[in-house]
């Protein structure tokens, strides 16, 4: 028996720490009448924890990647699932809003009970990269942030983007609200988004930041991702071409999604790794 304990035990004893201590964990945050799903890696080593938002569709096998791989270089990372609020399906003007702010306080708490309260990086894609800029200029706590296929001027985002979802939202809101034409409807919009970053400035200075932008994305339009890089004036910046073919299908914002992780995730995960940052 004790030959076989020894035979079984042989694994654990030659696996790497680091590996052991990166087995993701599912976890249940509840406070205050929130409650956040999350999928957190522990690290053995100390460094500032990374918390990552995962596009539209929620955590995929790319968010995975990128959590193993921040953690095997000493970070403890933490996967948003979902959280109180997370999915409405209401369609009202301000549901953009509390929806928005919804994320935040499910960041707020996780940045609590999950982090101890230390400084912290984000890392967001598509609509998580929505939700990483929101956050970025509601919670000072975070000093590191890096957005892939994502931008600002919501109002103006949800009208022109052609994801199935805001294109349907956008027809019915025409005929409901009688809007006489899209710049009414993003006019409407402004009124009913506060949390939009631009009416929420910050001091950059002691903030290190990154961005990708998909060239050609029409579901996050490239103009809008532009408009954060004009906002933010990034530390580090790549403008990613998609391939000819997802230009002609239509796939350029997946497309380059994809190409960002495949190409370059040792650049997004080295930018977490240290503090240097430009000057602004």
């Amino acid at each position: 028996m004790s030959i076989i304990l020894s035979i079984l035990t042989l694994p654990l004893l030659f696996s790497s720490p680091k590996k052991l201590a990166c087995e993701p964990q599912q976890k249940t945050l509840r406070k205050k009448g929130i409650e956040v799903k999350i999928e957190s890696y522990q690290s053995f080593v100390s460094g500032d924890p990374i918390v990552i938002f995962p596009p539209t569709g929620g955590k995929n096998k790319l968010d995975q990647l990128y959590a193993k791989g921040l953690c095997s270089k000493g970070r403890k990372v933490v996967i948003m699932e979902e959280w109180t609020g997370y999915g409405t399906k209401k369609t009202d003007l301000g549901v953009h809003n509390r929806y928005y702010r919804n994320a935040v306080n499910a960041l707020k708490l996780v940045h609590k009970e999950e982090l101890a309260g230390k400084e912290f990086g984000v890392l967001g894609t598509s609509l998580g990269g929505i939700f990483t800029a929101i956050s970025l200029h509601q919670i000072p706590q975070i000093n590191k942030a890096f957005i892939i296929a994502s931008g600002i001027d919501l109002p103006e985002m949800i009208v022109t983007s052609r994801h199935n979802d805001m294109k349907d939202l956008k027809t019915f809101r025409l005929k409901t609200y009688k809007f006489s034409s899209e710049r009414e409807y993003i006019k409407a919009l402004r009124k009913e988004i506060p949390l939009e970053p631009t009416n929420n400035p910050i001091d950059f200075k002691s903030k290190k930041l990154g961005q990708y932008i998909i060239a050609g994305d029409q579901i996050v339009p490239e103009r809008n991702q532009i408009k954060l890089n004009d906002l933010w004036k990034p530390d580090l910046v790549r403008k990613l071409e998609p391939s000819l073919i997802s230009k002609l299908n239509g796939k350029t914002h997946k497309s380059g999604i994809i190409k960002a992780y495949f190409h370059y995730s040792n650049e997004v995960i080295n930018f977490f790794l240290t503090d240097k940052k430009r000057k602004r």
